[in-house]
Formats: C-alpha cells, sequence, structure tokens
C-alpha cells in the first residue's frame, strides 16, 4: 500500500507502531538479560555462595576443634576439652546445613557427592574424641597408680633404711663383731642404692610425660632388673621377719610401678594413634571443606563473568537500538509531517474558495428576501380595511358573552342547589337506617327479655321444690331466691335498654321526616332556576343565528387575505434565516480554514490569515425590512396564525449547521 494514500490515523498509527515496536524489542531483549542475570544472581545468592559459606564455616570450626583436642592433649585442660567439643557441635551443624543445601539445590552436585565422605569422617573423628577422652582418664589412674606405688616404694625402703641405721647404731655401741658391722652397713648401702635406682626411675617417668616421650620410660625399665637383684639380695642376708616384710612390700611396690609405668607406655603408644587418627579424619574434613569452598569460588566468578558479560552485551544493545530508534522515528516524523501538510493545504485552499462562494450566494438570498418582504406590506394594508367590519361582530359577541356569564351563574345556583338536596336525601337515608338499626337491637333485648322470665319461672319453680324439701333448713332456697333477684335486675336493665332505644328511634324519625321536607325545598328552588336558564339560552341562540351569516361573510374573505399574507411572510421570513444561515456557515467555514492553517503552520500563520479581509468576522444583521413593515401596520387586535409562524420559526433555528459538503481529505482529516 502506498504509504500517501494512507488516511492521516494510518499514517500516524504507523509511525508510532514502528517506535512502539523498536521499544518493544529493545525492552524485551533488555528484560531476556535481566532475566538471565536475575538467575545467576538467584544461584549465587540460594546455592553457591551460602555453600562458600557453610564451607567457611566448617573448616574454621574444624580448625578449631583440632586445636582444641589437640590442647587438651598437652595441656590436660578441661577447658580446652570444652572448647573442642563446642567447635565439634558448631562442626556437626554446619555440616547438616552442608547437607540440607544440597538436597535441596539442583546445581550442587560436587557438594552432594563429598558429604557421605565428610560425614563418615566426622562420625570418626567423634568416636575419636571419646576414645581420647576414655584414654586421658586411663592415663589419670595409671599415674594415680604411678603415685601410690611410689609412695609406698619410698616409703618402705625409708622405713627399712632407718632400722638399719638404727640397728647399726646399737650395734656399734655394742662393739658388736666388725663382720656382723660390716653386713650391717653392707643392708644400708644396699638400700639406699635401691632408693637411688627408684629416684632414678621417678625422674625418667615425669621427663618422659614431660617429653611426651615413651623411649624414655622403656629405658628407665632396665633399673628394674637391678631393683630386684638388690631387693633379693637384701632378703638373703636379712633374718628378722619384720624386715624380710618391709624388704618384700619395696619389691611389690617396685613390680606395680613397674606396671603403671608399661600402662602409662602403652597410653603413649595408643595416644600417638588416635592422634594421627584425629589428624587423618580432620584432614579428610578440611580438605573436603577447602574444596568446597573453592570450587564454590570457582563457580561463583564464573556466574558474576557471566552476568556482567550478559549486562554488557545488553548495554551496547540499549545504546545501538536507541541510536537506532532515535534515527528511525525522526525519518519516520519527516515523511509523516510531509504527507500531512501537503493534502492539509490542498483543503484550506479548496474551503477558501467555497467559503468566498457561500458568501455571494448568501448575497443574492438576501436581495430575493427584500422583494419578498415588500409584497408582504402590501398584503398587510388590505387587511386593515377588514378589521372595521369585525369591530361590529366583536360588539355583537361581547353582548352574547355576557348573556352566556349569567346563563352560567344561574347554572351554578341550580348545581348548588342540587347538591344541597342530594346531602338532604343522604342525610335521610342514613337515618333510616339507624332507625333499623334500633329496631334489630330492641327485638334482641326483648328476646333477653323473654329467656329471663323463662329462666326466672324455673328459678321459681326450683326454689318452690327446695323449700318443700328442706323444711326448716332453707339454705337451698336462700341460693335459688338469690338467682331469682339477680334475673330480675337483667329483666330491668334490658327493659330500661329498651326503652332508650325506643326513644331514640323515635327521635331519629322525626329528624328523617325534616329532611325530606328539606329536600322537597331545595328541589323546587332547583326547578324555578331551570326555568330561568332556559329563557335566557333561548335568547342567546335566537342572536348567535343572527351574527352567524354576517361573521362567516367576514371570516371568508379575511380567511383568503389571511393565507396569502401568512404565506408571504413565511417566505420572507425562511429566506432571510436562510440567509443568515449561509452568512453563518461561511463564517464558520473560514474559522475553520483558520484552525487548519494554525494546525499545519502554526498559530503566528493562523492569526496572520484571520486577519485578511475574507476572514474577518461578519457583523450583526439588521432585522429584515418586510418584518418591520408587518409589525407597524398590524392592528393590535390582529392575531396572526401562531401555528405557522412557531413551524416556520422553528424551521430555522433548528436548521442544521452541517450545510456545507466536505470533500474526502477533509473527511480523512
Amino acid at each position: 500500500m502506498n504509504f500517501a494514500n494512507m488516511k492521516l490515523g494510518t499514517k500516524i498509527a504507523s509511525g508510532f507502531g514502528a517506535l512502539l515496536a523498536i521499544a518493544l524489542a529493545l525492552g524485551g531483549l533488555a528484560v531476556w538479560n535481566m532475566l538471565s542475570v536475575k538467575g545467576g544472581a538467584t544461584m549465587l545468592a540460594e546455592d553457591y555462595v551460602p555453600e562458600v559459606k557453610m564451607a567457611n564455616n566448617l573448616e574454621r570450626q574444624s580448625l578449631n576443634t583440632v586445636l582444641g583436642i589437640r590442647s587438651f592433649g598437652f595441656s590436660e585442660d578441661m577447658n580446652h576439652l570444652k572448647a573442642g567439643q563446642e567447635a565439634f557441635a558448631l562442626v556437626k551443624k554446619h555440616l547438616g546445613e552442608l547437607e540440607a543445601l544440597g538436597n535441596k539445590s539442583t546445581h550442587l552436585t560436587a557438594l552432594r557427592s563429598s558429604m557421605g565422605e565428610v560425614k563418615a569422617k566426622v562420625d570418626d573423628y567423634e568416636k575419636l574424641i571419646n576414645e581420647t577422652v576414655t584414654l586421658d582418664k586411663k592415663r589419670d589412674d595409671t599415674r594415680e597408680k604411678l603415685n601410690e606405688t611410689a609412695k609406698a616404694f619410698i616409703d618402705q625402703a625409708y622405713a627399712y633404711l632407718a632400722n638399719q641405721d638404727q640397728k647399726l647404731k646399737e650395734e656399734i655401741k655394742a662393739k658388736a663383731d666388725p663382720a656382723k658391722l660390716l653386713e650391717r652397713y653392707g643392708k644400708t648401702v644396699t638400700i639406699n642404692d635401691t632408693i637411688d635406682l627408684g629416684n632414678s626411675t621417678r625422674l625418667a617417668v615425669w621427663r618422659g610425660q614431660t617429653l611426651r616421650d615413651g623411649k624414655i620410660l622403656e629405658d628407665a625399665q632396665k633399673n628394674f632388673p637391678e631393683m630386684e637383684k638388690k631387693i633379693n639380695e637384701l632378703l638373703a642376708n636379712t633374718h628378722e621377719q619384720a624386715h624380710t616384710d618391709q624388704l618384700n612390700k619395696i619389691k611389690d611396690a617396685a613390680n606395680g610401678y613397674k606396671a603403671a609405668m608399661v600402662d602409662l607406655v602403652q597410653f603413649f603408644k595408643d595416644n600417638d594413634v588416635l592422634n594421627k587418627k584425629r589428624i587423618e579424619a580432620a584432614n579428610v574434613v578440611l580438605d573436603r571443606a577447602k574444596n568446597i569452598s573453592i570450587k564454590g569460588m570457582e563457580n561463583t566468578e564464573r556466574i558474576s563473568d557471566d552476568s556482567a558479560s550478559a549486562l554488557g552485551t545488553a548495554s551496547w544493545v540499549m545504546i545501538i537500538g536507541l541510536i537506532v530508534a532515535a534515527v528511525v522515528g525522526v525519518a519516520l516524523a519527516y515523511f509523516i509531517t510531509a504527507a500531512i501538510t501537503k493534502p492539509v493545504n490542498n483543503i484550506i485552499e479548496g474551503l477558501t474558495d467555497s467559503a468566498d462562494q457561500v458568501a455571494s450566494a448568501s448575497a443574492q438570498i438576501s436581495s430575493s428576501s427584500q422583494s419578498l418582504a415588500e409584497g408582504s406590506t402590501e398584503q398587510a394594508s388590505s387587511l386593515e380595511e377588514t378589521s372595521s367590519a369585525l369591530e361590529q361582530v366583536s360588539g355583537q359577541v361581547r353582548q352574547n358573552a355576557d348573556n352566556a356569564n349569567q346563563a352560567s351563574s344561574l347554572a351554578r345556583d341550580t348545581r348548588d342547589a342540587a347538591e344541597k338536596g342530594a346531602q338532604t336525601m343522604s342525610d335521610m337515608i342514613n337515618a333510616m337506617k339507624a332507625i333499623n338499626k334500633s329496631s334489630e337491637e330492641i327485638a334482641k333485648i326483648i328476646k333477653v327479655i323473654e329467656e329471663i322470665a323463662f329462666q326466672t319461672n324455673l328459678l321459681a319453680l326450683n326454689a318452690a321444690v327446695e323449700a318443700a324439701r328442706a323444711g326448716e333448713h332453707g339454705k337451698g332456697f336462700a341460693v335459688v331466691a338469690e338467682e331469682v333477684r339477680n334475673l330480675a335486675q337483667r329483666s330491668a336493665t334490658a327493659a330500661k335498654d329498651t326503652a332508650a332505644l325506643i326513644e331514640d328511634a323515635v327521635k331519629r324519625a322525626s329528624e328523617g321526616s325534616e329532611m325530606a321536607n328539606k329536600s322537597g325545598t331545595a328541589l323546587n328552588g332547583i326547578v324555578e332556576s331551570v326555568k330561568k336558564v332556559t329563557d335566557l339560552v333561548a335568547e342567546i341562540a335566537a342572536a348567535s343565528g343572527e351574527q352567524a351569516q354576517g361573521v362567516d361573510q367576514v371570516n371568508t374573505a379575511v380567511s383568503q387575505m389571511d393565507k396569502v399574507t401568512q404565506q408571504n411572510a413565511a417566505a420572507a421570513e425562511e429566506t432571510a434565516a436562510s440567509s443568515e444561515e449561509l452568512n453563518a456557515q461561511a463564517d464558520r467555514l473560514k474559522d475553520m480554514v483558520g484552525d487548519l492553517v494554525g494546525l499545519v503552520e502554526g498559530a503566528s500563520s493562523s492569526r496572520t490569515r484571520s486577519s485578511s479581509p475574507a476572514h474577518h468576522a461578519p457583523v450583526a444583521r439588521a432585522k429584515p425590512k418586510a418584518l418591520k413593515a408587518l409589525a407597524h401596520h398590524a392592528p393590535a387586535e390582529r392575531k396572526t396564525s401562531p401555528a405557522k409562524h412557531s413551524k416556520a420559526e422553528g424551521e430555522a433555528k433548528h436548521k442544521p449547521d452541517d450545510i456545507i459538503p466536505m470533500d474526502d481529505d477533509f473527511k480523512d482529516f
């Protein structure tokens, strides 16, 4: 389809549609990129960032757990153990969070694959912590045993040494045999050597625990055969049972200390094994947590780079699209403006020519209307001649009107009298109805009196019977007598009511009679009034017959003249109204041309064109001369046909404004 042949609305809609299509394309691309970026941001916010955060928390708390347990192993401080257990509880918490995140997210496949191994190692580490606590308690028991056996060894050894010194002093004082003194001295030296070996062993135990070196404890165990040998030598040369018991206790304490040392050496070995297992499990957990964190950071960086790339691409596309939209918009604006202004200018030229032609036609019509108005003036003078004849007819009509008024007054009086008679008759009928009602009530009361009389007779009979039966006892008779008395009272009341009703009935009958008399009088007055009305009407009929002939003759002539006059006047008025409408349409057409000029060329051009002589607003037109003359020469009593004038004026006033035809281009506009 050719763009120049399109309608104005189609041209504008095409331009805006093109720009709207470009805007929708740019907006759709931007929304698509934003949704892509939103998906990546959602993955970061819901999957990878929480994964990195939880993995770092798991790694940190795992390190805190290892530090607390290792510190407890070195320092034997329960606070370190408590700190390690609290950190391990957080490890389990973060591990549960990671597992829940892996089960919820479909993207964290590496996390789900690592959870089984990490959970197994965490469970192993928990068992190893419990074993460490148990082993530590066992170490404490071993130390307690070492202290007890060491104390027993030292106490018994020093007690034996004190006994030997005492014996040696006594033998020296008693100047015993030198061989016996030498033997006693040898025992003292031997027990001192045994004590020295024990002290040396204890020092090795303390040093081994301090350095956490089981090799030192194993080397110190070599002192026990030497101590046992010396104790056996002393037992071989001991003759007193008390000393023998002391030496046996020393020997048992040494053997107990040796057994505790063996347990302590085993503790160090078992503790080393537990430490290695804990470190191995912890390293697996730390390594997996580190790998999860690194993998999450890599995915985070990848998604961030993809989002940045998508945003960059969208920005460039939006910039290029906006440039293209601006260029297309300018081109469309140019073509649409050119396509609109050219046909509108053609319309303006055509409308200007049409307005000039309409103004010329309206001037011709105005001249014709003046000619018609002059004819109407001549016919109006003829109507003046007939006005004198109509004056005579008017006098007779007024006389007839007076007679008619008198007849109307008498008729009203007659109507009033008839209404009074009707009301009187109505009152009489009501009175008669009341009399009938009273008569019915009298009949009812009389019936009641008869029933009372009948019951009175029965009661009297019963009273007589009761009196005969009672003899001296007249109680029953008294009751019957009371009932008889009540019935007598009712009879009296009924009789009284009957008398009142009868009196009222008589009174109402008298009132009915009076009402009937009044009705008769009123009807007589009506008859007299009707007679008078009949006479007057007869006179009016005679006068009206005589006047009818004259009025018919005058009316025939007047109607002929009036018909011609009304036709001429209506034609003149319609012609003048048409000329006014033509002038108004011409002015309106010029105004529309000015609006079109303002729309196409701007407000300044519109003002320039409207200021030209062809576009001046028309001045107010004077009333046509024919109408003035008709209004001047018409008599005061002359009544023209209002229906015809109203019809002509209505057609002139309500004639449509859009009588100027428009060409196709203007209709499209």
